[in-house]
């Protein structure tokens, strides 16, 4: 059965954003392990009251980590420092037992535009997440990787599919607004090829030229041709609704309700 819910905000209190959540008739809540204020040591610190929070309101967690962490860096003490960082994300994760975390096809870009070079990119990429999905296996956290979508980074269907084919046990996190960049096709070519590696989905409205995080319906998103491919796949996990608007807060659940709706629907 899918349910549904919300990313929290690294620039509130967590605590706060779980309760807002709760509020808002989610079924689980997207923890940004994300700084200013989702950094790893204060959701550790926080721990004990969080998890708590909860429990209370029946909500379990799945973890979200920045967007920026250079996982595909050609030098390798970069990137081996940044795997150490996501090494400790996924401890947190673990701490607060969840089964799924995801981490992002970010790239600097410098090299992404020369097809020899590229590869470098791709290729350490794959390093770095066969060596996560791997920690995370005996933390008992499930790895994701999310297709990416701003310039300069590894934002095509192509070479996201490189690095997801390359990695054994690697989950596929689509994002449904990322997938909407990569033209007309890149959604329904993203949900039938990946199929059941699809673990989790974040959706949210765009105009087809960037990322803008806006309210479904008011983009250019096939909503109704995204859900039924979903559920052509028999699609029965997450969806978190990514709607940054100024009023967050109230448009997410008004996503939901119409996301809810129209599944039902079609």
């Amino acid at each position: 059965m899918v349910s549904y819910g919300s990313l929290t905000n690294p620039f509130a209190d967590v605590r706060a954003e779980i309760k807002r959540i709760a509020k808002g008739g989610f079924d689980y809540a997207e923890l940004g392990i994300e700084l200013p204020r989702g950094d790893p040591a204060i959701l550790l610190a926080h721990k004990k009251e969080i998890k708590e929070i909860l429990r209370n309101n029946g909500l379990p967690a799945i973890f979200h980590t920045v967007y920026w962490a250079d996982l595909s860096s050609p030098y390798d003490t970069i990137r081996a420092a940044w795997v150490d960082v996501a090494k400790r994300c996924i401890n947190v994760a673990a701490e607060f037992d969840a089964p799924l975390i995801n981490f992002h096809s970010h790239a600097i870009g410098a090299f992404l535009k020369d097809r020899k070079y590229r590869k470098l990119v791709l290729d350490a990429l794959v390093k770095s997440m066969r060596e996560l999905v791997a920690y995370g296996k005996r933390k008992h956290v499930a790895v994701m990787l999310e297709n990416a979508a701003e310039r300069g980074e590894i934002r095509s269907f192509e070479d996201y599919r490189y690095v997801v084919d390359r990695v054994p046990g690697l989950l596929v996190h689509l994002d449904i607004g990322h997938a909407n960049l990569w033209g007309k096709t890149g959604i329904a070519r993203s949900i039938r090829y990946f199929g059941k590696k699809i673990a989790h989905v974040h959706i949210s409205d765009n105009y087809g030229k960037k990322d803008d995080h806006i309210q479904l319906g008011k983009g250019t998103l096939d909503l109704n041709g995204t859900i039924k491919l979903l559920k052509s796949i028999g699609y029965d996990k997450t969806i978190t609704f990514e709607i940054f608007t100024k009023r967050y807060a109230s448009d997410q659940v008004k996503a939901k309700n119409k996301f809810k709706l129209l599944w039902a629907r079609l």
